[in-house]
């Protein structure tokens, strides 16, 4: 008899493992957001007028997000979508057992940066039918040197043009 309830159990299982998108049930993050480095848990740089988070080209964004419950194992994945257009897949993190704090960049970061907003979107499916999804936002801009020194490097080019206009009117 005990025999039977085990394997009447274990196909039970099976059966919500392998039909979940049936009946799953939509647990948002808890915490979905970008932060300065691993384990922080808020933003403690500059804002924008938006309040989103601002990082110069020299700084690495971080994706700190919260999973409803300690599930016994999650699949996480991530986009992070460019300003200009191209979005790229974070590969895929399988949270098992460690807990629901989890901190993510984009590895091929530092080729692919550029200015502009970034959106990150987010999703995961963990067992029992949970899914959940989010958005997060940032804002990448040049360093202030960077800015100096296109200002500085641009006054022999202004100065150039105003000479040239002169002398076409004399």
């Amino acid at each position: 008899m005990k025999k039977l309830f085990y394997i009447w159990a274990a196909a039970v299982i099976l059966t919500m493992i392998t039909t979940s998108a049936s009946f799953a049930s939509f647990v948002p993050f808890n915490e979905f957001k970008i932060v300065g480095s691993s384990g922080d848990t808020s933003w403690s740089g500059s804002t924008d007028s938006n309040g989103l988070p601002i990082f110069s080209l020299t700084q690495t964004p971080v994706l700190y997000l919260q999973l409803p419950n300690n599930f016994i194992f999650a699949d996480i994945n991530t986009t992070w979508n460019s300003p200009t257009g191209p979005s790229y897949d974070k590969d895929k993190y399988q949270s098992f057992w460690q807990g629901n704090n989890v901190w993510l960049s984009l590895s091929k970061w530092n080729t692919v940066k550029t200015t502009g907003t970034w959106t990150v979107d987010g999703s995961y499916n963990a067992l029992l039918c949970k899914t959940g999804s989010a958005q997060a936002s940032f804002v990448v801009t040049p360093e202030p040197m960077a800015l100096t020194l296109y200002g500085i490097g641009g006054l022999p080019l202004l100065a150039h043009f105003i000479r040239r206009r002169k002398m076409m009117t004399v």
